[in-house]
Order: structure tokens, then C-alpha cells, then sequence
């Protein structure tokens, strides 16, 4: 065998902070939402609260285990821009996290995962990247869903 010199540890260690590091920050500094079953139309409620206006509104269900309902909703704001928000609904909280990891595991930029992910119980809420727009207006509607704040 071979002695490992002190170089050799020194770039060990530095992988291993670079990868527990972070993973470690997510872990400390994150709430995993409970899982729970949602009643109502979330999306909806929230674009509606907002001032956002709902143009369409269609059934999907991907091929995703444990996927029991979705829509993907068309929504405009002010200026008649219009944005497309998914929401799909989980069976388990299980399947609810495995479409999360998948999500974060399928970087683009800077290590980054294409759009954002919102989680309201059972729901994953996706908004795309270029609805940043929307996304300062919907996404304060979307807490205050997840915290159960009723005005």
C-alpha cells in the first residue's frame, strides 16, 4: 500500500467540505414542509388574491409514480403578459420528495435547477424561470397558503 501525503489529504478534504458543506446548510437551515392534503384550488386562490387573472386553467396528470392530479394553469398580470405555473399533487410524501430530489438533481446554470419549486402540503407548485415578474406577486400569496393565513 501507499502512504497518502499530506497534499493528497488536503484536496480530500477540501471535496468533502465543498459537498457536506452545503448539504449540511440545507439541512440545518430548511423546514421540510409537512405533508398534509390541501383542499381547495391553491393556485388559483393565490393568482386571484394577487391580482393575477387566470386564463386557463387544464387537467394534466404525468406518467410520475404517485402523481394523483395536476393543472397547469395560464395566468396574465397587468401588463397582459401571460405565464404558465404547474401544480401537481402527491399520494405520499414519499413521492412528493422524490420528484423534489429529482427537480434539484437536474441542474443548468451554476448548479441550479431550471425554475423554482414551492411546496404547499401535498402540492409542488413549479414556476418557470423567465416568470420572475409573477413570481414577486404569487409567490407572498403562496406563503401566506402555506402558513394557513385565511384573510
Amino acid at each position: 500500500m501507499t502512504d497518502i501525503d499530506r497534499e493528497t489529504w488536503a484536496v480530500i478534504l477540501i471535496i468533502l467540505l465543498v459537498i457536506l458543506l452545503p448539504i449540511g446548510a440545507l439541512m440545518i437551515w430548511t423546514n421540510p414542509e409537512p405533508y398534509h392534503v390541501t383542499t381547495g384550488n391553491l393556485l388559483r386562490e393565490a393568482a386571484e388574491a394577487s391580482g393575477l387573472k387566470v386564463v386557463s386553467d387544464k387537467n394534466i396528470t404525468p406518467p410520475i409514480e404517485g402523481v394523483t392530479g395536476g393543472h397547469s394553469y395560464t395566468v396574465m398580470d397587468e401588463e397582459g403578459r401571460s405565464f404558465t405555473i404547474y401544480a401537481q399533487s402527491f399520494d405520499s410524501s414519499a413521492s412528493r420528495d422524490a420528484a423534489i430530489r429529482a427537480h434539484y438533481s437536474q441542474s443548468v446554470g451554476k448548479g441550479r435547477p431550471l425554475g423554482e419549486l414551492i411546496v404547499v402540503g401535498d402540492q409542488l407548485i413549479f414556476i418557470h424561470p423567465n416568470s420572475a415578474s409573477i413570481r414577486k406577486v404569487i409567490v407572498p400569496e403562496l406563503k401566506k397558503k402555506k402558513a394557513g393565513i385565511q384573510e
